[in-house]
């Protein structure tokens, strides 16, 4: 993967971590839309941790991508 692209995908990876709640939240959504109550309810009941775990996950691949930029890994 050339440097430019891994910088570019970091970024965007960076710009994501605000939009956690949402996707998070899309996520509820969705799984009610498909008729899995019940993993929607767990969802809701756990919805901090799942939001830090997203933005942990999103920030690890950014910092993976830049690091694999700079030719570091």
């Amino acid at each position: 993967m050339e440097p430019v692209y891994a910088f570019s995908i970091a970024g965007l990876l960076v710009l994501l971590i605000p939009i956690a709640p949402k996707i998070v939240s899309f996520r509820i959504r969705a799984l009610r839309f498909l008729h899995f109550h019940w993993l929607a309810n767990w969802h809701e009941r756990h919805f901090e941790g799942f939001v830090t775990a997203v933005r942990v996950i999103l920030a690890v691949i950014a910092v993976a991508l830049c690091a694999h930029g700079m030719q570091l890994i």
